[in-house]
């Protein structure tokens, strides 16, 4: 899947989900929160509005970011903590979007730690060759906005830096 959606939904929507399958397996995928949405906003507003001149406005970023949707997306703490209430433990794979990216073989062991998870075989598929699907514009983050961002998600990393260690490519 492509979408931070799901960090949108509810615990009762979860529970709903392992009610329809009980031995679900969730694969929870996170990305470092400010990447995520800086990568959001440049695919809305340059993607989608065709407006890049945007991506300069201080305000515009701020305002676009503090949707509660849009920001419930990067608060992986919330999302995990419902996880771990609804679902056992050895259902739940956590895992870094970072780790799929950061060499040319680490496609292959994050998908080999997936099929693992699945109880699937490593030879049932290709285990490398991914790609960046609905990649953003490359445009480099200013820096004001990626302070208030660094801010505004330092309680998420915390969280995800004391529960899993510090992630490859997630800033301090």
């Amino acid at each position: 899947d492509m979408t931070p959606a799901y960090s949108t939904m509810s615990k009762s929507d979860f529970e709903y989900i392992r009610g329809l399958y009980p031995d679900i397996k969730i694969i929870f995928l996170m990305r470092e929160p400010v990447s995520r949405m800086w990568s959001l906003v440049k695919q809305r507003t340059v993607s989608k509005l065709g407006k890049p001149e945007l991506l300069e406005d201080i305000n515009y970023l701020k305002e676009f970011s503090s949707v509660p949707l849009r920001d419930m997306k990067g608060r992986y703490d919330h999302t995990i903590r419902v996880l771990d209430e609804v679902f056992p433990a050895e259902n739940l794979l956590f895992a870094f979007y970072e780790e799929i990216f950061e060499s040319a073989d680490s496609s292959g062991v994050f998908l080999s730690k997936v099929h693992d998870f699945l109880g699937l075989s490593s030879k049932s598929a290709p285990l490398s060759a991914v790609s960046h699907v609905n990649a953003s514009p490359e445009v480099r983050i200013p820096e004001e906005f990626e302070c208030y961002l660094s801010e505004k998600y330092r309680d998420v990393r915390s969280f995800v830096f004391d529960r899993f260690g510090r992630p490859r490519g997630w800033a301090e």
